[in-house]
């Protein structure tokens, strides 16, 4: 099982949260430590030796061959963007987006080196889609404050309605088998589109959807838009009465059931 709270850590000195731009990352300071990517089929990794020395290993996405690796010199002061410079002497490319941090998103760089070495052609897919991903996040349909709600942050668990007259019911999935994501992901959202005519879990299904730090709900809303509608409104947050009420009607019970109805002005049917 992965879980989402496990976090490795090296040389306590450095700083866990590095600039937002890679570039200024300061060698000696900040956690820079992880694998970028210089296109969608090449990656480097970069690795601290001891505190000085920088090593940077490039990686076809192709086949999981190595392609190059060499070592770098640093001093107090020294900014990353000497370690891309370097890159691109070296003849691989421009790095353009970092993919994991080997403190911030342990799991995924583990992940992404367990995938380079079994070189599986359909598993480099995934890291192949991860960067594609990377570089086109950003788009939000579903603005305000419910939208720009940060997945691995804010306790965005509640019922929303959707433009079909579904019902969202969507919370955080705290561990999850390997085996149930397509994409190296850093959390995972639990999800139910539930039919306010069979309202209940087990007539919906759990779904899931993987996401990564930096992602909105606005990108849990753009998923589900393709086969449900946009989501229209919030009906009940988590901690409120009538979330507690929505949850209770869940379970089967009846007065729980009118009492959302009522307050919400539409028919919660329990199946029976």
């Amino acid at each position: 099982m992965t879980e989402r709270s496990r976090l490795h850590r090296k040389r306590p000195k450095k700083k866990t949260s590095a600039p937002k731009d890679f570039n200024q990352q300061i060698l000696s300071e900040d956690y820079w430590e992880g694998f970028y990517a210089v296109s969608d089929t090449l990656v480097v990794k970069c690795t601290d030796l001891d505190g000085k020395t920088a090593e940077i290993s490039s990686y076809s996405l192709t086949n999981g061959a190595m392609t190059q690796t060499f070592q770098i010199p640093f001093t107090e002061g020294t900014p990353f963007s000497v370690l891309s410079e370097e890159v691109s002497n070296h003849g691989i490319g421009h790095i353009i987006i970092r993919i994991s941090n080997a403190v911030e998103h342990p799991d995924r760089h583990d992940a992404i080196e367990s995938i380079l070495m079994g070189a599986d052609r359909f598993e480099l897919l995934r890291i192949q889609n991860l960067v594609r991903r990377l570089r086109s996040r950003g788009l939000t349909i579903f603005g305000g404050p419910i939208g720009s709600q940060d997945l691995f942050f804010d306790d965005y668990e509640g019922f929303y309605l959707l433009s079909d007259g579904n019902i969202l019911y969507c919370r955080d999935k705290t561990a999850w088998a390997e085996d149930m994501m397509d994409q190296l992901v850093d959390g995972v959202v639990s999800y139910y589109i539930i039919d306010p005519r069979r309202f209940s879990l087990e007539s919906s299904g759990e779904q899931l959807f993987g996401f990564l730090r930096g992602d909105r709900f606005s990108e849990l809303a753009e998923h589900i838009n393709r086969d449900h509608g946009r989501v229209t409104a919030e009906l009940a947050a988590h901690g409120t009465e009538l979330f507690g009420h929505m949850r209770k009607a869940l379970g089967g019970d009846k007065n729980s059931a009118a009492i959302a109805s009522h307050r919400l002005k539409m028919d919660l049917c329990l199946p029976r």
